[in-house]
């Protein structure tokens, strides 16, 4: 079985061509890193899945428009558009 993969947290910023750069905290695997609890991994599956229900929810909302089911479609197998 392989060692379980440490993670830590660093600033990144990022730049738009509009001007509007900023920074946001990105999470980056780390050979010294703090391992992920399991209340944070418990936490976001939990928020993926009921974000996941709401998406279905919204697409089933608008019917027929295929603009947004193909987008939500997309978005659910993890793919950015």
């Amino acid at each position: 079985m392989s060692d379980p993969k440490r993670y830590d947290v660093g600033m990144t910023t990022e730049f738009n061509p509009h001007g509007f750069n900023h920074s946001f905290p990105r999470v980056y695997e780390a050979e010294q890193g703090r391992y992920v609890e399991y209340e944070d991994y418990a936490r976001l599956k939990a928020e993926v899945e009921r974000l996941t229900k709401a998406g279905d929810l919204m697409c089933r909302m608008a019917g027929n428009n295929q603009v947004i089911n193909r987008h939500w479609k997309t978005a659910k197998k993890g793919v950015q558009s």
